[in-house]
């Protein structure tokens, strides 16, 4: 980034991209005006080398001066780099896409991701520039100008520097680009450069962290003695307000004592009271109950039937929430048309459930006047469904 910006190699008021390819990494710096983003990532020379190796069956040190003489316009030799091609695009576009975000975020706040932000088009970049020696691969400026749309050059870290004339005579055009970081550091030397990195020394950051530490932990008793005499003040403070609330509460306590004995016959009382109310409301549901059970059987009971036996339990006790219910009937019909129809009847009915007829059968009765006529005996068993204490308090005042 010195060296670049001490030779004026790029126009300020356009978004610029340099990529110093190395070895094993790159770094990208992306500017515009005096601003500066960079980062890294691990595609480098190594990894074209490494394709080649791969693709030719060479050795390492084969493939890396078969790279030297190798183009990307050669079929075989952009098949063999294609996957690192596109890694080296795919690490560059998702850069900018992200610088770009980052840009919009701080400036307007605007909720837009990296990749809404490519897709919109406003990711323009002006040029790319490109230094290290993993940038001599013949072709690859073409490469990055067709998928980035902009215009690719190398750098010229000799651009504004004066040199002596031997020294340029053993510097090609090709070796130049590999010189970026040496001008850079240079730039530094002649305090020239834009950027400025301050390596404290090992034995000055000791002594800074020396002294830090002492700071701290003076620092760190003066606290803890604070905080001692603190929280005593604090519990002292506490200890005489909640006496005082000890002896306010006892003292209430005395005074409520005398009443403890009136307390307990009012609360015998009421338990007394409760058991008779519970009582009284058991007997006048239980009644009720059974008026609307009576009723049922004879609403759906059919005019050529009769009841002849009636035994079972169906109460309800409030204070246990308990309710008992079986109920067995005994009768008569003059058919079993009339047995089908009650036990359906009851089988619909609201009040009854699990109805199952447990037997009949046809049985002669003699009449009055030595007559005898055929009727069909039966016998059925029922629960009673327990109704809400309000359905049968209605039932009650409706009876």
């Amino acid at each position: 980034y010195n060296s670049i910006r001490f030779n004026q190699d790029f126009d300020p008021n356009k978004v610029t991209i340099v990529l110093d390819m190395g070895a094993q990494s790159s770094d990208l710096l992306i500017l515009k005006d005096d601003n500066l983003w960079m980062r890294s990532f691990a595609v480098g020379g190594d990894n074209f080398t490494s394709a080649l190796e791969k693709k030719f069956n060479m050795d390492f040190a084969q493939a890396e001066k078969f790279k030297q003489g190798a183009d990307i316009a050669n079929i075989d030799i952009k098949e063999a780099i294609g996957s690192v091609l596109e890694d080296l695009k795919g690490e560059v576009g998702r850069s900018i896409e992200y610088y770009y975000f980052q840009q919009r975020q701080g400036a307007r706040g605007e909720a837009q991701s990296p990749e809404q932000a490519f897709l919109s088009g406003t990711t323009h970049i002006g040029e790319i520039l490109l230094s290290g020696g993993a940038c001599l691969l013949s072709g690859l400026d073409k490469f990055l100008a067709e998928n980035f749309s902009c215009r690719v050059k190398r750098v010229n870290p000799f651009k504004g520097l004066k040199a002596n004339v031997e020294i340029k005579s053993k510097i090609n055009s090709q070796s130049e680009i590999l010189f970026s970081h040496a001008v850079g550091l240079a730039l530094r030397g002649l305090n020239k450069s834009s950027i400025n990195i301050n390596l404290l020394k090992e034995q000055i950051k000791a002594k800074a962290l020396t002294r830090q530490r002492a700071l701290l932990g003076a620092g760190s008793v003066i606290l803890a003695l604070l905080i001692l005499f603190s929280a005593s003040t604090f519990m002292r403070q506490d200890y005489r307000k909640k006496n005082s609330q000890l002896d306010y509460l006892n003292n209430l306590l005395n005074t409520f004592s005398t009443y403890q004995v009136q307390v307990d016959q009012l609360q015998q009382k009421q338990e007394l009271l409760s058991s008779q109310v519970n009582a009284l409301q058991n007997l006048a549901r239980n009644r009720a109950l059974w008026f609307e059970v009576l009723l049922e059987l004879q609403r759906m009971l059919p005019d050529d039937s009769w009841i002849t036996e009636f035994a079972g339990i169906a109460s309800f006790d409030i204070s246990e929430e308990v309710f008992l219910n079986k109920l067995d009937l005994g009768g008569k019909a003059a058919s079993y048309a009339g047995v089908n129809n009650f036990v359906s009847s009851l089988k619909s009915s609201r009040l009854f459930t699990e109805v199952k007829p447990l037997s009949s059968a046809f049985i002669e009765e003699r009449l009055k006047g030595k007559q005898k006529r055929e009727v069909v005996k039966f016998s059925i068993s029922m629960k009673v469904k327990p109704l809400h204490s309000s359905k049968i308090d209605i039932a009650l005042e409706d009876r």
